[in-house]
């Protein structure tokens, strides 16, 4: 499965189905990234879309490329809805059933 990445300012928590990924430690409201649906873990298709944060100000572009790493690496994987499991330890996933 490939990931394609889109950069979206703005982005809320809880629009439905999917992921919601979370900095951790950091003072900001809201998720950075999300994905939405569950086509992605049923279907098993070949591409998955996740909207992402642009860099700016509040989001630096070496957490977002460390961060883009860690969520590939865990959408992709086979432990992705172990709700213990998170992408890394500056990210936090809050799936939304």
């Amino acid at each position: 499965m490939r990931v394609v990445w889109t950069e979206q300012e703005g982005l809320e928590s809880g629009g439905g189905h999917g992921v919601d990924f979370f900095a951790v430690g950091r003072r900001r409201e809201g998720p950075f990234a999300v994905l939405r649906g569950f086509e992605w873990y049923h279907g098993r298709p070949e591409t998955v879309g996740i909207l992402i944060e642009p860099e700016s100000d509040a989001w630096d572009g070496e957490f977002l490329a460390e961060a883009r790493k860690a969520i590939e690496a865990y959408v992709t994987g086979p432990g992705m809805l172990n709700a213990h499991k998170n992408p890394s330890p500056q990210v936090w996933a809050g799936i939304n059933g």
